[in-house]
């Protein structure tokens, strides 16, 4: 006996309303985008635009259509 894995036509019912109000669908898991560009490679480093739009493309195929882009949630002042 086999498994058969979730095709990408079921990961579009797995989005979840963000806010009561907000009416917007959001898919479960995030992208984690803080990295991409220049502006905190300091503190997180950085990837290639290519890399990153690599990235956000293979994301998208996958029906993800939530990015976190806040470099620092944890200190939040």
């Amino acid at each position: 006996m086999t498994a058969s894995l979730p095709t990408n036509e079921g990961a579009s019912r797995c989005h979840r309303l963000l806010a009561p109000l907000a009416s917007v669908d959001v898919t479960p898991i995030c992208l984690g985008g803080a990295d991409c560009g220049e502006a905190w490679k300091d503190r997180l480093g950085t990837c290639s635009n290519e890399v990153a739009f690599d990235a956000m493309d293979y994301f998208h195929e996958q029906d993800g259509n939530l990015i976190a882009t806040y470099p620092s949630y944890w200190r939040c002042s």
